[in-house]
């Protein structure tokens, strides 16, 4: 990891850092984040570290682990429940207001990434689908016109993105959530605000139900051992 100069508050670049790495999964769940290593690995003082890990917990991304600092939260059942519930209403909303809104331009960047997705699908480059998928997802959001929509459906996505990424090595499960997209983005460019906020609403419980399997199996892996 290395903080970019970005022209912020340094503790706004660490905390943009250490929230990437979470989120990419550089930083997994239940590793400790001590504050006099992370500073020593970063080059900056533990000041910085201090404030981007207060502003981490309070997104959910770290919890306390006693004397030994911060560890990285694990994603349960209910909170993969609560997140996905939350995306259901948000994205389908905005599924349907790109359909009234969404630009020549938006159509293009949404055809855009389905293609390119299309092409890590046939090449099983799981990664590469999960980025086009997402840029999908944050095209259709784009639409909406609604910033702060796209800030709250960007951050619950980010918190299942380890998930996400399994679930897209399953069989069948990428070509079918391929298929969703490309019958969401279909609705959206004939207009029809109803039908791309039904199919988009679909679309994310289907998503819920692949990590909410994803999560009992590990549990069921976990006891067993």
């Amino acid at each position: 990891m290395k903080v970019p100069r970005l022209g912020l508050p340094l503790r706004e670049e660490t905390f943009r850092t250490l929230r990437d790495a979470i989120l990419r999964g550089t930083l997994r769940p239940g590793t400790r984040l001590v504050e006099a290593k992370l500073a020593r690995r970063l080059g900056i003082s533990r000041t910085p570290i201090r404030e981007a890990l207060h502003k981490l917990e309070l997104e959910g991304l770290v919890r306390p682990a006693g004397r030994r600092g911060m560890a990285v939260a694990d994603v349960n059942l209910d909170d993969v429940r609560e997140i996905m519930d939350l995306r259901e209403v948000l994205e389908s909303h905005a599924a349907g207001l790109a359909a009234v809104r969404a630009t020549p331009d938006a159509l293009r960047v949404m055809e855009d990434s389905l293609a390119r997705a299309g092409r890590c699908l046939a090449a099983g480059d799981a990664s590469g689908l999960l980025r086009w998928n997402t840029q999908f997802h944050d095209a259709v959001i784009a639409s909406s016109g609604s910033r702060r929509l796209g800030e709250i459906a960007g951050r619950l996505r980010g918190y299942v993105v380890e998930l996400r990424l399994v679930t897209l090595r399953a069989p069948g499960l990428p070509a079918r959530s391929h298929q969703e997209h490309v019958a969401i983005l279909a609705a959206i460019r004939r207009r029809r605000r109803e039908v791309a906020e039904t199919l988009m609403r679909a679309h994310i419980r289907a998503k819920a139900e692949s990590l909410l399997g994803v999560l009992r199996a590990r549990h069921r892996d976990a006891a067993g051992r």
